[in-house]
């Protein structure tokens, strides 16, 4: 209340004429002295004063606006509730009063649930009269968040931007509002909009990169990030995330720029050492990345995050006894610290090792403490448990443990094809077709997809492409289904077909890269259509690098177009990958004869004849041509 208000209120009082007037005075003069002992700070006498004034003059609403102001001073919002109550009965659409009915309600809200309400009422009510009130509708979109009608509150927020374009609160209110009422489209053209309007609004830049990133656009990302200047610029949470969005976009060297610039002056932020590694891994510098994975496993034994990405490390470059170790070793540290939640991810990451390997033992071994556990860690441990004995000819062993899984459990139906593909090897087919049986029942693709691998994985590809045929029936373009489908008709000599399938598939998506290279290599197979298999198996080695089989496809298109100096670099690199697959050997005996190295080729395929696998007889067929010419 200002004192000029106060003077125009005492004259109006005083002015009024007759007895009444005297009465009126009495209560001005009563009016001014309590103001006067408020300002003075004596508070009990002030109260005293006031009372005796609402009390002297009871209708009149200035008097219990500025009682009630006085008591929100005191933080007495139940007393000034009353008193603020009282003068928007007398002056309803009074906005001063409405605008402290709607601050002592909102106050007292803390304690009182109803009195929210009361303050949204009073503060639309100001919006209504007047829209341009910045503090009324800052409110009144705040009581919206807190009662969970975010999008009312947007709505309202918009409102106020466009009046007051540069206000950072008012927008920052909008994001909020937007955030919480998932209208990310709309999110995203408010930031970008007011980022051109205001381009050091940190909060703004930040928040669009984030959003950019969430929806893939991490080239966006990047270039949002990299839109901040001055200190912000280097501070190292900001520095880390450009590094990580330029990572995501394939930007590996300026991101390695960015995480070596930041940790020439930070060295010890972990997690861009991490990023730092990852980079490296990426760009195939194994040597670097396994030095600065090392020393982060050596410092944090037990980060599981850790652990895992160094025995991804190693099994890329074919160490895979030290990536074993090392998730076992981390295994008993969480064991150790009480952590049994993170050390059965360590043991169930140690079995895939061992499963990519093929080495059974440790599969196993890693599993065993496992069986205790319940859910689906329990569930997942049997599965592999049992994909370990069938494979050392353990078929009862694997069978029962099999049996275990609860049919209740997600991984029922995986346990179910992999106990009819046991039975399979068993020569028990009929009990292995109640399975299938089972399983094709439901007409469910997944249940369909299980099936139809159990007959791929026993060589039955002829049975399963009418489960294929099915299963594509229902998801006509399901990526995995005409990829099987193409893989069987190819299995069962049907390569029109196959091409049909193939070609399907990769109408739909050009850059699966499985397609890529199965077609391409069933081409360089049959000597057909060289040029284009070697364009296709050329981009599946760029989507995955690593890819053992598919550098082998490459290698071997280029050993079928006579262009044996590539093809031997590409067949060495695969055989380093995969180093017991007898089909790579094989491919680097034919290599080796080609180009007139006989003893290089006998080698070969001498070794391929011990690894042996499908194409066994073959080789041994080449052997025996190379051992009858000399």
């Amino acid at each position: 209340m200002t004192r000029q208000f106060i003077t125009l209120v005492l004259l109006f009082l005083v002015s009024i004429p007759g007895a009444y007037a005297s009465a009126n005075a009495d209560a001005a003069y009563q009016f001014a002295i309590a103001q006067s002992l408020a300002q003075e700070g004596s508070y009990r006498q002030a109260l005293e004063a006031f009372d005796e004034v609402v009390q002297m003059i009871p209708d009149e609403p200035y008097v219990r606006l500025e009682y009630a102001e006085f008591l929100a001073r005191l933080s007495r919002w139940r007393d000034a509730s009353e008193q603020a109550k009282a003068a928007l009965e007398l002056a309803p659409d009074n906005v001063s009063v409405l605008r402290l009915v709607g601050r002592v309600e909102l106050n007292l809200s803390e304690s009182d649930t109803t009195a929210m309400d009361r303050a949204r009422a009073a503060f639309e009510r100001v919006h209504e009269l007047v829209p341009d009130d910045r503090e009324a509708a800052l409110s009144l979109g705040q009581i919206y968040l807190s009662q969970g009608r975010p999008s009312d509150a947007a709505d309202l927020f918009y409102e106020l931007v466009e009046r007051l374009t540069a206000d950072r609160t008012a927008i920052s209110f909008l994001i909020e509002a937007l955030q919480r009422s998932n209208r990310d489209g709309e999110l995203e053209e408010v930031l970008v909009q007011y980022l051109e309007q205001d381009p050091e609004f940190l909060k703004v830049r930040m928040l669009l990169s984030r959003l950019q990133s969430d929806r893939g656009d991490h080239h966006a990302a990047a270039s949002t990030l990299g839109g901040i200047q001055g200190e912000d610029e280097r501070a190292p949470e900001i520095q880390r995330q450009l590094a990580l969005e330029l990572y995501r976009s394939g930007e590996t060297d300026r991101a390695l720029e960015v995480v070596e610039k930041v940790l020439a002056e930070n060295p010890d932020e972990v997690q861009l050492r991490y990023l730092q590694a990852m980079i490296y891994m990426d760009q195939r510098s194994y040597g670097k990345a396994e030095a600065v994975m090392a020393a982060l496993t050596d410092e944090q034994p037990a980060n599981l995050q850790f652990q895992l990405a160094l025995a991804q490390l190693r099994e890329r470059q074919g160490m895979t006894s030290e990536a074993a170790a090392g998730l076992a070793k981390a295994a008993t540290i969480l064991d150790e610290r009480g952590d049994l939640r993170l050390a059965q991810s360590a043991r169930l990451e140690l079995a895939g090792v061992g499963m990519r390997a093929g080495n059974w033992p440790t599969v196993l071994v890693a599993t065993r403490p496992l069986l205790e556990a319940e859910g689906e860690v329990g569930a997942e441990a049997r599965l592999l448990r049992g994909e370990a004995l069938h494979r050392l000819d353990r078929l009862d062993d694997a069978l029962e443990v099999l049996a275990e899984i609860d049919q209740d459990s997600p991984m029922a139906g995986r346990a179910s094809a992999k106990q009819a593909e046991i039975l399979f090897s068993a020569g028990r087919d009929a009990e292995a077709e109640v399975n299938i049986a089972q399983l094709t029942a439901s007409g469910d693709q997944e249940s369909l997809l299980l099936a139809a691998e159990v007959y791929q994985r026993a060589e039955r590809h002829g049975e399963a492409i009418p489960v294929l045929l099915q299963a594509r029936e229902g998801v006509p373009d399901s990526l995995q289904v005409l990829f099987w489908l193409g893989a069987a008709y190819e299995r069962t000599g049907q390569l029109p077909k196959a091409e049909d399938e193939f070609r399907r598939l990769l109408s739909l998506d050009p850059e699966f890269a499985p397609a890529l290279n199965y077609l391409g290599y069933m081409w360089t197979e049959q000597g057909e259509n060289l040029h284009e298999a070697l364009e296709m198996v050329n981009r599946a080695v760029e989507l995955d690098p690593d890819n053992g089989a598919y550098i082998d496809s490459l290698g071997w298109a280029y050993f079928q177009l006579g262009r044996y100096r590539e093809a031997q670099d590409y067949l060495e690199r695969a055989a380093e990958l995969i180093p017991d697959d007898a089909v790579i050997v094989e491919h680097l005996g034919d290599l080796h004869q080609a180009v007139g190295d006989l003893n290089r080729a006998r080698e070969y395929y001498r070794r391929a004849v011990d690894l042996g696998g499908e194409n066994l007889e073959q080789v041994r067929r080449k052997l025996q041509e190379l051992d009858g010419g000399l």
